[in-house]
Order: C-alpha cells, then structure tokens, then sequence
C-alpha cells in the first residue's frame, strides 16, 4: 500500500510541475516474462537411485524423489519516475512458480506413498534507485540498487519471507524513446 501511496505523489507532482508530453517522458513503466535459468538448472528432472544394485537396500530403505518440474517464468512490473536527468527512483513487483511431484519409494523403486503436489510461489517487493551515467539518442547506459521482500509461499500452508535484493552494475536502455 505504501507502495502505491509512493507511485501517486510521483505522479502528481510530475503531472502538476510539467506538461502532460514532458511528465510522460519522466515516467517509466515495464511489463514482462522472463526465463528462470537458475531455477531450472536448481530443479531439474533426474531419475533418482539410477546407479545403484536394488538388491544392496536394506529391505527397510524408502527415499523421496522429486519429478515432474515445471515453471511459470519470471513475471514483472516495473515503474521509474525521473527525478533528474541522473536519477530514476521507483519499484519493481516480482512474481514466479515452480512446481513439481513427490512420490516416497522403497528399495525396488516402488512408490509407497501418494504423490504429492507442490506449487511453491515467490512474490518479491522492492523500492528502486538508478543512477543513468551516460545518455545518448539512442542509449542510456545506467546502475541500480533495489531492496526490499521475498515472500515465498506454497499450496501446503508455509509462508516464509526474506530480503530480496537487486544490484545491477550496468544496465542498458536502447530505442529512440528508450
């Protein structure tokens, strides 16, 4: 809510400092998807106890494996008031789900229990700073700091949060609007 309340006097005062053509030109607004590279390298499908004699298991042995992973992609929204030429403040909203089964076996590789769904979710909130050091027509060249929370939460009732951070050495803006 805070957020919002932030993003509103923004708004007006760019609205009422400028023209309605140049405070549109102060505004910045981002949506998208994007890959989750790292989760997908983290959460892989591999067959579990592959390599080893069945026969060597204690009668008694059961392991839990994972399977079946899918994900939803990085969803975002971005927003970046101008403050000056060199100073962009603003806030980002981060969105992604990673799904998978889970099944419980025994020592022949037979499932024993019911397989369970997971759905795990994380929705990050995070106020923004970029310092643009280069300008050009049709690139601008810039650094950021954003912090804020990671709230992860599941279909089995955990919810847990964490910071969240975002730092980015060099970033890059490149059209003729930008």
């Amino acid at each position: 809510m805070l957020f919002f309340y932030i993003i509103s006097f923004f708004a007006l005062v760019a609205y009422s400092s400028e023209s309605v053509e140049n405070a549109f030109k102060q505004h910045e607004v981002r949506i998208g998807w994007g890959d989750m590279l790292f989760e997908t390298v983290a959460f892989y499908y591999r067959k579990s106890n592959t390599w080893v004699d069945k026969l060597s298991y204690p009668d008694n042995y059961t392991y839990s494996a994972l399977h079946h992973h899918s994900y939803t992609g990085y969803l975002f929204a971005d927003y970046h008031y101008n403050v000056l030429r060199w100073l962009e403040v603003g806030g980002q909203v981060d969105f992604e789900g990673i799904f998978w089964q889970e099944t419980t076996y025994n020592n022949q590789h037979m499932p024993i229990s019911d397989t369970k769904y997971i759905n795990n979710y994380n929705l990050v909130f995070m106020p923004t700073i970029r310092f643009v050091w280069y300008h050009s027509q049709w690139v601008n060249l810039y650094s950021g700091l954003a912090v804020g929370v990671n709230i992860a939460f599941d279909n089995q009732h955990k919810v847990k949060c964490a910071p969240a951070f975002n730092l980015n050495l060099i970033g890059m803006m490149a059209g003729g609007k930008h």
